[in-house]
């Protein structure tokens, strides 16, 4: 993540933990989203092309 230093990128990945968006691996540093978090990503981004995207070209904004 750029522009972020690893102790912000630790809080971040904490809170995604708490709200059940990503999961550990077993002992390991990675994580992997849940079946909830799958959902959040693929909302989120269907909401970005469809919505957000079309608004802001509305105003001449670049993307």
């Amino acid at each position: 993540m750029p522009g972020k230093t690893s102790v912000q990128v630790g809080r971040i990945i904490k809170r995604l933990r708490t709200h059940g968006i990503v999961k550990k691996i077993c002992k390991r540093y990675k994580c992997y989203l849940t079946r909830l978090g799958l959902r959040v990503v693929t909302t989120t981004l269907k909401l970005r092309e469809t919505v957000v995207i079309p608004f802001l070209n509305l105003f001449g904004a670049t993307v």
